[in-house]
């Protein structure tokens, strides 16, 4: 996964909100199915355009899901748990086979 940000820029995202875009795989869209989640019916329309995935209430509800996800999860799943726990959203945008722009943003508001 790469990465078209500063360290900086990361901190202050993850410190203070706003948006910020980072580059993805489909595995991490989805880790058992790859990208099997682009034939959906309510995501195909949107591969280019943008779409959201819901997030998994047991990781914004269950605090030990969170903790857990913190410290044993992958960059991404970090950055998912972090922004669906602050009430934000990630829109995914498909740039190039199993590759995807995805914009996370959240508030403090």
């Amino acid at each position: 996964m790469g990465h078209g940000f500063t360290q900086q820029q990361l901190s202050d995202f993850l410190q203070n909100g706003g948006t910020l875009t980072f580059k993805v795989h489909a595995s991490d869209i989805d880790e058992t199915n790859g990208d099997a989640f682009e034939q959906s019916p309510s995501i195909a329309p949107r591969l280019f355009s943008g779409f959201e995935i819901a997030p998994t209430s047991i990781v914004i509800d269950d605090p030990n899901a969170y903790v857990d996800a913190q410290l044993h999860g992958d960059f991404w799943t970090r950055i998912v748990t972090t922004v669906y726990a602050r009430n934000g959203r990630i829109v995914y945008r498909k740039t190039g086979p199993q590759i995807y722009d995805a914009e996370a943003s959240w508030s403090l508001g």
